[in-house]
């Protein structure tokens, strides 16, 4: 699978911030998402950084994002997620929710 990496690619293949219109850039007839959308892993993982759990625990900061979740709580909710796909929004995790079966 092709995809954009980063604004660095799209400028690279001609295309400027302005052509990618709601964090997704057209080329051709297929459609890319940008790096930087909480579509791709590794820029949910980026929103765990004061994750209350530990990767032992079952909805450990990997695996959350793994299952499509990114933090939007702050430090009065720690835990408050949200599904990128749904919008849903849940909090008041434990060590052994499981994020894939909630």
């Amino acid at each position: 699978m092709l995809y954009i990496k980063n604004s660095q690619t799209v400028q690279v293949l001609g295309f400027s911030k302005r052509d990618c219109k709601l964090g997704y850039c057209f080329i051709s007839h297929l459609v890319f998402r940008e790096a930087t959308s909480n579509f791709w892993k590794q820029s949910r993982r980026t929103t765990y950084g004061s994750w209350p759990f530990n990767e032992s625990d079952k909805c450990s900061a990997e695996r959350m994002a793994a299952a499509g979740f990114y933090v939007i709580g702050d430090n009065n909710e720690p835990d408050l997620v949200e599904c990128f796909i749904c919008s849903k929004q849940l909090d008041g995790w434990e060590p052994d929710d499981d994020p894939w079966y909630v």
